[in-house]
């Protein structure tokens, strides 16, 4: 069966070339690239995944559990944006990692076949919520609750409730990793754009890679995935010129206007940002610099935490469990 990994670059570079919204700054992107590599690179050699932030174990077991449930919920950034705009609440990915870590921490949500029995009512205790007090919330949080129940009935269902032996069947490769859980309700990412399907597979592919961020060389083929198409690192490359929005479309965003999942507007967004990202590392590539499209994205998202420059602003927002 054809990997739809592989087939994401392809297919995005195809929506740059039919796009009617968004556009790639080719011109610019020699000179961006040299610059976020030389700027951000010793971002490299620090590791996203913190104790502070993450739950990491002794027991490969516990952590790599830690992570498939993590990307399991890894998409609140609609609502994120939703729950700032509408209550001032400033919540974000590392508060939603961290109350997750306290679960495992107190064994709550440490094991498949207790993500498979967690209830609606669970998710506002570990993550400190009333019920009925933010409706974004209220619905991120259902989300959430299906999310954790359907990854938990794949791994206890099919490989005897243990994570390793999923990994393990996908032959350690991060792309077929990828490439079972696109398959899986909460995992699916794709949109059909002028008639064709286009595979992102953000969290289907953040998952292998956050894998690879404890676990150097567990995972093999991680260089072949790409960057994880959200609205961060869009947003970020939008700001820096790199991606160039026509008119109607700058509106939209700027007016707080919420995308619908898989319109022409939100894809070319996002497979913008994959083409750019894609550009930039063969551009370093040519110069000898040993970079993935990986790297590069966290690269960006670094950089899209600076206040002033980026997260003053508005970036598009899409209530979706894609991202």
């Amino acid at each position: 069966m054809e990997s739809k990994v592989l087939k994401i670059a392809e297919n995005c570079e195809w929506v740059m070339q039919n796009s009617s919204h968004v556009y790639v700054n080719e011109s610019k992107i020699p000179e961006y690239a040299e610059f976020i590599w030389d700027v951000y690179k010793e971002q490299m050699k620090h590791n996203l995944f913190s104790s502070e932030v993450h739950y990491i174990s002794d027991d490969k077991e516990d952590s790599l559990a830690y992570i498939f449930a993590l990307d399991s919920i890894n998409f609140g950034s609609g609502y994120f944006e939703k729950a700032r705009a509408d209550h001032g609440l400033n919540i974000n990915y590392y508060y939603v990692a961290k109350a997750l870590k306290g679960a495992f921490d107190n064994q709550t949500v440490n094991t498949p076949e207790k993500w498979m029995e967690v209830s609606y009512a669970d998710l506002f205790d570990i993550f400190s919520f009333s019920r009925g007090e933010y409706e974004a919330i209220d619905k991120m949080l259902k989300s959430f609750e299906g999310a954790l129940q359907d990854t938990g009935r794949h791994i206890v269902e099919n490989y005897k409730g243990k994570v390793c032996n999923f990994i393990e069947a996908s032959d350690y490769s991060a792309v077929k990793i990828a490439d079972d859980l696109a398959d899986w309700k909460y995992f699916k990412d794709c949109s059909v754009y002028k008639e064709r399907e286009i595979f992102f597979l953000k969290r289907a592919q953040i998952l292998p890679a956050d894998i690879d961020l404890i676990y150097k060389d567990y995972l093999k083929d991680v260089d072949k995935l790409t960057m994880f198409a959200d609205n961060r690192v869009p947003h970020t490359l939008h700001c820096d010129g790199v991606l160039k929005y026509n008119e109607d479309l700058e509106a939209k965003i700027n007016n707080r206007e919420a995308f619908k999942f898989g319109s022409e507007e939100e894809v070319e967004m996002r497979a913008g940002a994959i083409h750019a990202v894609e550009l930039m590392k063969h551009h370093l590539v040519s110069k000898g610099i040993k970079v993935r499209s990986v790297d590069l994205d966290r690269l960006l998202w670094h950089r899209g935490e600076d206040e002033i420059l980026f997260k003053s602003k508005p970036s598009h927002r899409t209530e979706t469990t894609a991202y």
